[in-house]
């Protein structure tokens, strides 16, 4: 039924038996203590609370969230400014209202994004980060956060099959901003002029923001389950080259957001080989297959690629935001990419005065660059004129804590991480990535993943045996289930009166051929979904298909959160089936009562 009230369990206002709480009420009363003890006090009653709130997530009577318009949440929350320090109890009493009126993501029917709620050790890392307050742009500014980020980047590089010392990387806010930097290190590595010159003359977002715009990109046919065709990726490229483009990178994708479809990646590499282009792999939601020995051949040739993106902060949990950028090529040829040589914040070493390298650096990272089949020179795969640069792009002011670029040392590695990508100041997310790997350990990261394709398989069994009721968007073909290779389960709901008339299969053919078809599903399914998030039993999302193969909105489950059993899954199908009723009735396509049998 609609959970439009709050239960008892959201209702518990931890901040009331607060001790501090009661004994200071004046505006000032924590004010007036040392920062130690205002700490003390702050965290003593929210880490009450926080345990409090992780506990509820479990809770059978617990909403995934409380819907509220945002106006009437506007005048709950009392989003107001005073000249004077609000109290104690004000302040906690706000504390709780956030963690009541917010999306409940480590809930188990939290099914709607490709993020879920974070482990214990990731809240335990963001306070640690919090507390630190550092910025990850320099060395000296970060010292123990920047290694931890190198660490990670070295160790994600050797599941990769990268150089490990002669390799680079950097981490982002998120996968949009990794894929930029990729971009725009591809490019200005192939036209280093760039840099000074600028355009004469992507994935669609980063091709608006560094210029190219979005008709400079070319868009590859891809399979009906989502994969990019090769055949036609080469096609793309020689006909651009034909009619006077030059073609600089090709963006392939581990892991696609709705279907979460693997490219065929070693296919791809050898035609950017044959083309002398830069090959990226956006992983960002796919890419923690990495870890898992069940599921990484679905990155098969990964290793040839010039670039890759993988979350933690998606399918390993780790808390917003976490993106890793990994590079096959030295940290020279980022930094010449992307570097500003700010003198005010990026100091050369005096010539002579070289800090120590690690003892085996020099000789492990040409040995990782033979024995991986990745050229770490700075123009190998792009072709480019790199190696001609213009004076704007010299190395005497290459910012590094190890010997100066100058020298000629490409394999150096850059400490002042700021300098390699696009932007300066950055938060270090390298602590809680080492701290949460630490702390679960690379099996443990291998049994998430391989958790997740359990779960999603689990789930797509249950959905067909309630066809035609929900209905999967794709159908089996022999062994092999097109489109069900991946983490996330996409299906429709289908109206009785529909289910009455078609098979499944004539169903599925109708959401292609029949517009009119197509349409009133993607009515139900939108008004379903608004249905749900009122009730807040359950949240989950819904997506189209473009052409060439498009498909009506149906719901998308990525099978991400690591707390879901299958008692929630029963759950959840009850839930879109009870949904779908009452909106196949609002919507006049209510047909005679066909009960269908639903556990849960």
């Amino acid at each position: 039924m609609p959970r439009d009230t709050p239960t008892s369990a959201t209702t518990t206002h931890t901040c009331c038996s607060c001790p501090s709480s009661t004994s200071q009420n004046g505006p000032s009363s924590i004010k007036s203590q040392s920062q130690a003890q205002e700490l003390d006090t702050l965290l003593s009653a929210l880490t009450s609370m926080l345990v409090t709130y992780v506990d509820q997530n479990h809770s059978p009577t617990t909403p995934v969230l409380r819907y509220t318009p945002p106006h009437d949440l506007a005048a709950r929350l009392q989003l107001t400014f005073s000249p004077t320090p609000s109290s104690l109890a004000d302040i906690l009493a706000m504390f709780q209202r956030t963690l009541d009126y917010s999306v409940r993501t480590g809930h188990p029917l939290f099914l709607d994004k490709l993020y879920t709620g974070v482990t214990p050790i990731g809240i335990a890392t963001e306070l640690l980060t919090g507390a630190l307050n550092i910025n990850t742009h320099v060395f000296q500014a970060s010292p123990v956060g920047t290694l931890m980020e190198m660490a990670c980047l070295a160790e994600l590089r050797r599941l990769i099959g990268y150089p490990v010392q002669g390799g680079s990387g950097l981490m982002s806010p998120g996968g949009s901003m990794s894929n930029l930097i990729a971009m725009v290190t591809a490019r200005n590595h192939k036209f280093p002029k760039v840099k000074s010159h600028g355009l004469v003359g992507m994935p669609p977002w980063p091709a608006m923001v560094i210029g190219l715009g979005k008709r400079q990109v070319f868009k590859v046919r891809t399979t009906e389950n989502g994969c990019m065709i090769p055949e036609d990726l080469e096609k793309q490229i020689e006909d651009a080259k034909a009619r006077g483009y030059l073609p600089f990178f090709v963006n392939a994708t581990a892991g696609t957001t709705v279907l979460c479809s693997f490219d065929p990646i070693r296919a791809i590499a050898a035609i950017t080989k044959r083309h002398n282009l830069w090959l990226h792999v956006d992983g960002s939601w796919g890419g923690s297959v990495l870890f898992s020995s069940q599921h990484k051949d679905l990155l098969d040739g990964v290793h040839l690629s010039d670039s890759f993106v993988v979350n933690p902060h998606k399918m390993l949990g780790v808390p917003l935001q976490c993106s890793c950028l990994l590079v096959a090529h030295p940290p020279k040829t980022m930094a010449k990419a992307n570097s500003s040589k700010a003198g005010y914040l990026y100091h050369s070493l005096p010539a002579g005065l070289h800090h120590h390298h690690h003892p085996t650096h020099h000789a492990q990272a040409k040995d990782d660059a033979a024995d991986d089949g990745n050229d770490t020179d700075s123009s190998a795969t792009s072709g480019s004129d790199s190696d001609h640069d213009d004076d704007d792009d010299n190395d005497s002011g290459m910012p590094c804590m190890s010997a100066s670029m100058a020298d000629g040392d490409t394999d150096d590695l850059v400490y002042d991480l700021g300098n390699l990508g696009i932007g300066c100041g950055r938060r270090a997310d390298g602590v809680k990535l080492y701290l949460s790997w630490k702390y679960e350990g690379t099996d443990g990261y291998a049994a998430r993943v391989d958790r997740a394709f359990a779960m999603a398989s689990t789930l797509r069994a249950k959905i067909r045996a309630l066809q035609p009721a929900l209905l999967p968007i794709f159908a089996r073909e022999g062994k092999a289930q097109v489109g069900e290779h991946g983490a996330n389960v996409c299906f429709w709901y289908v109206p009785r009166a529909w289910q009455a008339q078609w098979t499944p299969d004539e169903m599925r053919a109708k959401m292609r051929a029949d517009k009119k078809m197509a349409r009133a599903m993607a009515g139900v399914t939108a008004a379903m979904r608004v249905r749900m998030l009122h009730r807040g039993v359950a949240m989950v999302d819904y997506a189209p298909l473009p052409e060439p193969h498009p498909l009506p909105s149906f719901f998308r489950v990525p099978m991400n959160a690591p707390t879901v059993q299958e008692e929630h899954l029963d759950r959840l199908l009850a839930e879109i089936v009870e949904v779908g009723r009452q909106v196949e009735r609002d919507m006049g396509l209510e047909v005679g009562e066909v009960e269908i049998e639903v556990k849960g």
